[in-house]
């Protein structure tokens, strides 16, 4: 008879909330490797990414494989997600994100909905980068985090009965999402294109869409 041997998580993590000195949410995360090299490379990359929007990085027990990070959360993107307009500025602010590691040759590569924050003063900033992550892996995760926001909608609209994008928004989002799935886009003109998007009020058809992110 076949024996099954339990999986042992890679990491475990103690999520602890406090308040800060205006009352503001505080969350500190107690984060344990079970690989010394994904431990290295985590601690290495809050380290360089340290000016970034990013977690901080509070305290490493090196013996214990350890570290601790700590972020002011208000609000995430699947939060946002019920709100169109909030969540495509969220967007075009992960974009400017991605472009700036990029730059310094940082990637995060583990960009989804819940790894996207904004905090009490309105800057957007990740959190949980990646074990290990390859080139490119960001603008994988940026159009996984637009997927995701539509499906976050479409759930919610289920429960409420109806959906809280209008049919020409989500017909513009899909072709977003389509678009940005294709990777042909680097990150600085991703997020150049998002944050025009998020500014305008009157924003183009589909098809006009698709021409000006390709533009």
């Amino acid at each position: 008879m076949a024996s099954t041997v339990p999986h042992r998580r890679a990491t475990t993590s103690l999520t602890l909330m406090n308040r800060g000195l205006n009352d503001d949410p505080v969350v500190v995360v107690v984060k344990r490797h079970r690989d010394r090299a994904h431990f290295t490379h985590e601690v290495r990359w809050l380290t360089a990414a340290v000016h970034h929007p990013v977690a901080r990085l509070e305290a490493v027990m090196a013996e214990r494989l350890t570290l601790t990070t700590r972020f002011n959360p208000a609000l995430t993107l699947a939060d946002a997600a019920t709100a169109p307009a909030t969540a495509l500025s969220l967007l075009a602010e992960l974009a400017l994100i991605v472009a700036d590691l990029s730059v310094d040759g940082l990637t995060h590569g583990n960009l989804d909905v819940d790894h996207v924050l904004r905090d009490h003063r309105g800057r957007v900033f990740v959190v949980s980068p990646a074990p290990t992550a390859v080139p490119g892996a960001d603008l994988v995760g940026l159009a996984r985090c637009c997927r995701q926001v539509m499906e976050t909608a479409d759930a919610v609209s289920v429960e409420r009965g109806d959906h809280p994008w209008g049919d020409r928004d989500r017909r513009r989002w899909h072709e977003l999402c389509g678009v940005l799935a294709t990777g042909d886009l680097g990150p600085q003109r991703v997020a150049r294109h998002l944050n025009e998007l998020s500014r305008t009020t009157a924003e183009p058809g589909p098809g006009r869409l698709r021409r000006r992110l390709r533009s």
